[in-house]
């Protein structure tokens, strides 16, 4: 293992020193959720490209925590809790949670006042174990919880989107899944007043003490367009 991270960062160096850094390039491995990449990453993807030509970007994308170094990714973008490791993280921004649901759901539904009047609805669960599960929200009166025996229930979040989209219940959902639909009408917030704990946007990438250019361009270039406040804030 000690070989193989010193030669790794001989390579590194030995990259650097031979390409004219004025034109930085070479493959950079980019990982990032499946919705994230889809529905924001991809246009930032394409202006990346066209700033720094000669960077060839690899961008897979997967809901599963990939394994940073074993699969040699240069940087990796994920949503949530970090754990403590010898990864490297620059945090993003914030991605809020909250209840949504279609106007024509709402429309013929039980009147929804407080979280409680939820057992009374269709609820659309974000998960990989099953229907059941847990909705932890923070509102005017502190935190709550809701439990949760769903109608439909996946773990990919533009699933859960397109069915409330379509009048089948109530979604729990990060605001970045649901940007456009928030925007066009096809879904309201439900209880505006009451969120679920938001998440960290993070890029991560594996400890080196000289990172490569493409990494260090494409950190920035991440950091400038997620400052302020994200499309989905």
């Amino acid at each position: 293992q000690r070989s193989r991270n010193i030669l790794g960062e001989f390579s590194v160096a030995e990259a650097e020193l031979s390409r004219n850094q004025s034109e930085p390039e070479g493959v950079l491995k980019l990982n990032a959720p499946v919705a994230l990449g889809h529905k924001h990453l991809a246009p930032l993807v394409v202006e990346f490209m066209r700033r720094y030509p000669n960077i060839v970007v690899n961008l897979t994308l997967t809901d599963r925590y990939v394994d940073v170094v074993a699969e040699a990714y240069d940087l990796v973008l994920r949503i949530g809790c970090l754990s403590d490791s010898t990864l490297k993280a620059r945090k993003l921004g914030n991605v809020r949670i909250f209840l949504c649901a279609s106007p024509d759901y709402l429309a013929n539904a039980r009147r929804i006042t407080e979280p409680s009047d939820l057992d009374q609805h269709r609820l659309l669960h974000y998960g990989w174990q099953g229907p059941g599960g847990v909705w932890e929200l923070t509102g005017p009166q502190g935190a709550t919880r809701v439990d949760v025996s769903a109608a439909f229930c996946s773990n990919n979040g533009e699933l859960l989107a397109a069915a409330a989209c379509a009048g089948q219940g109530i979604a729990c959902l990060g605001t970045f899944f649901v940007t456009e639909e928030l925007q066009n009408g096809r879904l309201v917030q439900v209880l505006p007043e009451y969120e679920a704990p938001s998440r960290g946007l993070y890029a991560i990438w594996p400890e080196s003490k000289l990172l490569p250019t493409r990494v260090r361009l494409m950190i920035d270039f991440l950091v400038e367009q997620f400052s302020g406040d994200p499309q989905w804030s």
